[in-house]
């Protein structure tokens, strides 16, 4: 049986927005410098999780400090955490690319559930994707401020939905792609 997800354009009841304003309002962000209680504190909050796995506060302080980072880690080590939480500590979209259409569905329905903090924004877009959650997820994209937080997607679907294209061109544009 497929799962159906729905887009929820709604913002997170709680716990996210603390961060958004505490670790996006700096005036240089080459120069922003992200204080290991607020990452404890949202790993906590929205996680719920009491500390991190081998490697990943690393990898998190340097991407919210945006350092490029490359990342090798097993099966279930947390790599996902490595870019989720960055995602909802930082101002803009992350985009995730991954093959796989079923860890995708997974992983938005996973963040859309969070209880910590109401759901994350998430979304993804790809071949199964209907045409009207498409149009819902592509017109929160392209406001000024969106609501998505991370948005999934496959190598495929970049190279043949000419829209999401465009749109992902003006986030970057418009410097809200965050990642």
């Amino acid at each position: 049986m497929k799962r159906r997800l729905e887009f929820n354009n709604t913002k997170p009841q709680k716990g996210i927005n603390e961060f958004f304003s505490s670790t996006t309002q700096k005036k240089n962000r080459q120069e922003e410098t992200i204080k290991t209680p607020e990452v404890d504190e949202a790993l906590r909050l929205i996680f719920g999780h009491e500390s991190f796995r081998p490697g990943q506060r690393e990898v998190i302080e340097r991407t919210l400090r945006k350092e490029d980072v490359f990342v090798i880690m097993g099966t279930g080590s947390g790599k996902s955490l490595c870019y989720q939480l960055p995602a909802i500590m930082s101002k803009g979209v992350t985009l995730v690319i991954s093959p796989l259409l079923s860890l995708i569905e997974d992983q938005v329905s996973s963040l859309l559930q969070l209880k910590g903090c109401g759901g994350i924004p998430a979304a993804f877009v790809n071949s199964s994707t209907t045409p009207k959650l498409r149009k819902q997820i592509m017109a929160d994209l392209s406001h000024d401020e969106p609501n998505l937080k991370l948005v999934y997607t496959t190598p495929e679907c970049l190279s043949h939905v000419h829209d999401f294209n465009r749109v992902l061109e003006q986030l970057h544009a418009n410097g809200l792609m965050a990642r």
